[in-house]
């Protein structure tokens, strides 16, 4: 019997070196979508980026990546994602199939969404991540 748990990642923990680097390990990655929802730059009151994203409903529809979770490393991600509530979303996998997932959303009126983010854009503004020695 398995305790691990299912998680959607849609913003930078969809980056396989921050996520092993968070988690220690690298868990099997499998491609999903969240509908209904997309992921904007979170910003300050003034409507300054803050350098991480936020996933709000949204017509876009959003990327990401499913991984099973194991309580010692939920509790880690429940460290890493402060200011973000968990909430079970129904994600569709790589079958097509809806499959229900944790996620992290952003805490009400903790931040205001800006412009859309882009995981490609923000890995690639970080040429660090090319050269961390993460597990693979």
């Amino acid at each position: 019997m398995s305790l691990s748990k299912l998680y959607f990642f849609y913003g930078t923990l969809g980056h396989p070196p921050l996520l092993s680097a968070v988690l220690g390990r690298l868990p099997a990655l499998h491609p999903a979508r969240a509908p209904g929802y997309e992921v904007r730059h979170a910003c300050d009151a003034a409507g300054t980026e803050l350098g991480y994203p936020l996933l709000v409903p949204g017509p876009a529809g959003v990327e990401g990546v499913l991984a099973d979770v194991t309580p010692a490393e939920e509790e880690v991600l429940d460290w890493y994602e402060i200011g973000y509530r968990k909430e079970v979303l129904t994600v569709t996998d790589a079958a097509g199939q809806p499959v229900a997932a944790l996620a992290y959303l952003p805490e009400d009126r903790r931040w205001t969404p800006g412009r859309l983010w882009r995981l490609d854009d923000w890995a690639g503004k970080r040429a660090i991540w090319r050269r961390w020695p993460w597990p693979r």
